[in-house]
């Protein structure tokens, strides 16, 4: 069995890996740890593309990459 676990990894690698297996051994196929990435996940779902697009570019921008 595989699962994916997404989210951030500083700093606390170890816990996400115990999160990740604990909910795969409970069959979770995808496993996102926080509310923050659920929410992301959420509206990345049910947003159109181009409001999505927009955000990203503001997001990159105040990053200045």
């Amino acid at each position: 069995m595989w699962a994916l676990v997404t989210g951030s990894s500083s700093g606390i690698g170890r816990d996400m890996a115990k999160y990740g297996i604990d909910k795969a051994l409970k069959g979770k196929l995808i496993i996102i740890p926080g509310i923050l990435n659920k929410s992301v996940r959420l509206f990345s779902k049910i947003l159109p593309d181009a409001i999505l697009e927009e955000c990203a570019y503001h997001i990159q921008r105040r990053k200045k990459i």
